[in-house]
């Protein structure tokens, strides 16, 4: 198949996992182009960026306990120019970013931005820093990320999220998801990182979905 991994990653660890997912998709005879989601503007600042971050926190709240988040407005950012403004050309599209609250405003720009999705298969990846939380970080990421998609006309068929174990939020440190993921998952939350034997499964298992016919 004719496939399109576009991705947006600020640290790096989306980066990583798109080079992961390229890598295991063309050993499977998969061709597939690689579009890097590009802001035109970022803060490397965590304050400013969770100062944007702020009005999904409700949201998120909201959606642990009762799955709704119909009131959240999803923030995007504007994005440099596309190498492909119109992915019509492509079986799949792949899209991923990191969790921020929710969808990251670049990956959020780009769903509404990008042409061509309509009646496509698409695949979705995120990387977080604490273990794989149903609600707290599967969930809040690909309700926004679902619903955008589906706007656009397209159909997500696959979905991906991976634990970086890495956050650069002060107030809430990686120690307290360490913490969690033993007294909740019972393991150390490296068991979720992107090298583990848990992660190689969920990644072997996206790509099936993907690539499947």
């Amino acid at each position: 198949m004719k496939m399109l991994l576009s991705y947006y990653s600020r640290i790096g660890y989306s980066r990583t996992l798109a080079a992961i997912l390229q890598q295991e998709l063309e050993s499977r005879g998969h061709d597939v182009t690689v579009e890097v989601i590009k802001p035109t503007k970022i803060s490397d600042n965590w304050l400013v960026l969770i100062g944007h971050c702020m009005p999904g926190v409700p949201a998120m709240m909201f959606s642990c306990f009762i799955k709704h988040l119909k009131r959240y407005r999803q923030p995007e950012v504007d994005i440099e120019p596309l190498k492909y403004p119109d992915v019509s050309a492509f079986d799949r599209v792949i899209i991923g970013g990191p969790k921020w609250v929710h969808l990251a405003f670049p990956v959020a720009r780009y769903i509404k931005q990008v042409k061509g999705l309509e009646g496509k298969a698409v695949g979705g990846f995120t990387t977080f820093c604490g273990p794989p939380f149903t609600n707290f970080e599967i969930y809040s990421y690909f309700h926004p990320f679902d619903t955008m998609v589906r706007s656009s006309g397209g159909e997500v068929i696959a979905r991906l999220g991976l634990s970086s174990g890495y956050t650069d939020v002060r107030l809430l440190p990686t120690a307290w998801f360490k913490m969690v993921s033993r007294i909740i998952f019972r393991k150390p939350l490296s068991d979720f990182y992107m090298d583990s034997e848990w992660s190689k499964e969920q990644i072997n298992a996206f790509c099936n979905s993907i690539g499947y016919e």
